[in-house]
């Protein structure tokens, strides 16, 4: 059984998972290969602002096993205001940390 946090703010989107192996495995090969994060399928009419818009991404920011989960339950939250509130939700959980290397994850890309 899969347990975790779907967080949803302006500017990213984090998914904390946790599961056993097998459960992790399929998770992590649908988002990572299965689901084309890349396609707009909505729209394909304006060539022009496909290509400036920033493409979606999906990108494994840590895996690991831990002794004890974070999570009881799947549930999702959307941050509407300072993104700062996201790290502050995820620090109820002790995982605040994953917030951080995301956003530093998406600097890197930014720069490159």
């Amino acid at each position: 059984m899969l347990t975790g946090l779907m967080l949803l703010t302006k500017d990213n989107n984090i998914v904390v998972v946790e599961g056993g192996p097998k459960a992790l495995r399929k998770f992590k090969r649908l988002m990572l290969v299965r689901i084309k994060w890349d396609e707009d399928v909505r729209s394909r009419k304006n060539q022009e602002e496909d290509q400036k818009k920033q493409k979606n991404q999906c990108k494994l920011i840590w895996e690991g096993t831990r002794k004890s989960r974070y999570f009881n339950r799947w549930s999702t939250k959307q941050i509407t205001g300072d993104p700062s509130q996201a790290k502050d939700y995820l620090a109820r959980y002790g995982c605040q940390n994953f917030w951080d290397l995301a956003v530093c994850e998406t600097i890197v890309a930014e720069d490159a």
